[in-house]
């Protein structure tokens, strides 16, 4: 598998979301940004070593009570697309059928695509 170069911004703001996302795990911010959990493990060792940051005071766990910067899921999302580069989601159509519509000769002449019934 072919390694990815990502830039430092993006490996900057992947840290940040992580060391400020109460409760986060590498695995569930890694697959919001679609990058290996691995990955952004080793971005965060690298950061916290650069800024001599210790593994015990590193990131404290939330406390009862404590603000959580996003807790609006669609907010995290946008942030986590704004991240990847990712082109907003759109909405689903709403009241529109799913059904597969008939082609070829049976369509548009109310028959059943499947023939005549017996």
């Amino acid at each position: 598998m072919a390694m990815k170069d990502y830039s430092d911004e993006f490996k900057a703001d992947a840290v940040a979301l992580y060391e400020s996302t109460p409760g986060a795990t590498y695995k569930s911010i890694a697959a919001d940004l679609g990058i290996n959990r691995a990955t952004l493990r080793e971005w965060v060792l690298r950061d916290r070593e650069r800024r001599g940051v210790t593994t015990a005071g590193a990131k404290p766990a939330a406390a009862h009570g404590a603000a959580v910067p996003s807790a609006d899921p669609d907010e995290r999302v946008r942030r986590l697309e704004a991240l990847r580069g990712t082109p907003p989601r759109r909405e689903p159509a709403r009241g529109g059928s799913r059904r597969a519509r008939p082609t070829g000769a049976a369509a548009g002449t109310g028959e059943d695509p499947g023939g005549p019934h017996q």
